[in-house]
């Protein structure tokens, strides 16, 4: 067993035998952890909020390098007020956390993947479009999938003119020059892949505002959706609420 303290971002819990919880940690120096959490399911824990899903802690924490770990200390525990009195925000935010536990494997270090997934809650607790931030999000992770994709030059001469169209042979986009190939193109709306190529390089410490009209957000996400289906092939219930829930906007 060792001893870490670190920042984490709980992911989800879920009961644990009749009082008990396990609690699944992402954590920024000791990647996904599951914890064990005795009385945690009980009327006495006086320490709910630091084990609600997506509330954000500094921990100390004794790991094990097989079975359950344990959560020695806690403390300045991070509540987003915005986003848990919204379904809507609530919803985007858990299909990143889930996206996050699919991603990589447990106790697999990843700071860089940490700092984005606490950058877009953030975001999106600041009042940031939560779709939008949303498809950034997966853009941006699909890389951890093993997924590598390029929005940003024709993938046959390498020329950055636009418009583009993607194609599904080549992972990428092509030029105007080679769309009567036969390269399995998906024939979209070159605009759609604009927004594709800027998600995919944005920095989100460094954005103020991204305003997209709800005609181009539908385009952009039955793509993304496509790119998900054909190269990554989740089926989050997560994902599924949140096309339920536009299905209540329509």
């Amino acid at each position: 067993m060792k001893e870490v303290e670190t920042l984490g971002i709980v992911l989800y819990n879920r009961d644990y035998k009749e009082k008990d919880k396990l609690v699944k940690l992402f954590t920024a120096k000791a990647g996904k952890q599951m914890i064990f959490i005795k009385g945690g399911n009980g009327q006495r824990f006086q320490s709910k909020d630091m084990i609600q899903p997506m509330s954000v802690s500094q921990f100390v924490l004794n790991l094990n390098d097989q079975g359950l770990s344990f959560i020695r200390t806690h403390s300045d525990t991070k509540i987003f007020r915005q986003i848990q009195s919204d379904i809507f925000l609530t919803a985007y935010v858990t299909y990143m956390l889930n996206l996050v536990d699919m991603a990589i494997e447990d106790r697999i270090h990843d700071q860089p993947l940490f700092s984005f997934l606490l950058e877009s809650i953030n975001l999106v607790e600041r009042g940031m479009d939560a779709e939008v931030v949303t498809f950034i999000f997966e853009i941006q992770i699909l890389s951890r999938f093993g997924v590598y994709l390029d929005f940003e030059q024709c993938q046959i001469c390498g020329k950055i003119a636009q418009p583009f169209d993607f194609s599904w042979a080549l992972q990428g986009v092509v030029c105007q020059n080679h769309q009567e190939q036969n390269l399995n193109l998906a024939k979209e709306d070159p605009n759609v892949l604009y927004f594709l190529g800027l998600f995919s390089k944005v920095d989100l410490v460094l954005l103020n505002e991204i305003k997209i009209k709800p005609d181009m957000k539908r385009k952009i996400r039955i793509l993304i959706d496509l790119i998900y289906t054909e190269y990554v092939g989740l089926n989050l219930k997560s994902k599924k609420f949140i096309d339920h829930m536009n299905d209540w906007l329509s």
